[in-house]
């Protein structure tokens, strides 16, 4: 029995010098670039009871020379058959999404190196974990002068109950939606296989 397809919103997303430039490579010349917020304001320190403010915060990386910033990209998506090994093909589109990035870059230009890490947010745990930056590599990558970008592309992250973003602070990301208005079950682009079905994440 094959895998459900699955959605999955492609985004190429490009630092600009001194300031934040970004813009979405359309994976089908079907699928339109993404409108982008940026950036999204905080009204609250981490920890401040209202929640406004960006989902695992990094305030610490302002000493060393990085700002943070969250943007809320939207937009309309395709959903894919991805059969191993081959060329994945479009089984529908138009499906609606609104989610978050989050941008950690060197403040100064003479600071960055011209790469830009893009991280697919892990949902391990039931929850957003930027999982290469705490796991170490932040250090890495703000000595060495990199750019971070993470992305909340799957469901869990985004609408899990009371671990999702969406519940974590309603009123900063209750518009976000990575499932079409529920008709989508997750975002993750997964292997189609006839010997095994894989679960929804």
């Amino acid at each position: 029995m094959n895998t459900p397809p699955t959605l999955c919103a492609a985004a190429a997303l490009a630092l600009g010098i001194f300031g934040v430039t970004l813009t979405a490579q359309a994976q089908s010349a079907n699928v339109p670039n993404p409108k982008v917020t940026r950036p999204i304001a905080e009204s609250a320190a981490p920890g401040d009871a209202s929640r406004d403010y960006i989902f695992f915060s990094r305030p610490e990386i302002e000493r060393r020379g990085y700002i943070e910033e969250e943007f809320f990209i939207e937009g309309v998506a395709n959903e894919y058959a991805t059969p191993p090994l081959t060329t994945a093909t479009v089984l529908s589109d138009g499906h609606a999404y609104k989610t978050r990035i989050v941008v950690r870059r060197p403040r100064l230009r003479a600071r960055f190196n011209g790469t830009v890490i893009l991280e697919w947010q892990n949902v391990s745990a039931g929850f957003d974990i930027d999982a290469s930056w705490a796991g170490g590599q932040g250090e890495f990558f703000m000595r060495e002068g990199y750019a971070w970008v993470g992305v909340s592309a799957q469901r869990v992250g985004v609408q899990a109950p009371v671990t999702g973003l969406r519940d974590f602070s309603p009123v900063r990301y209750g518009s976000l939606d990575v499932t079409d208005g529920g008709t989508t079950s997750t975002t993750r682009c997964r292997s189609t296989s006839s010997r095994k079905r894989a679960e929804p994440s």
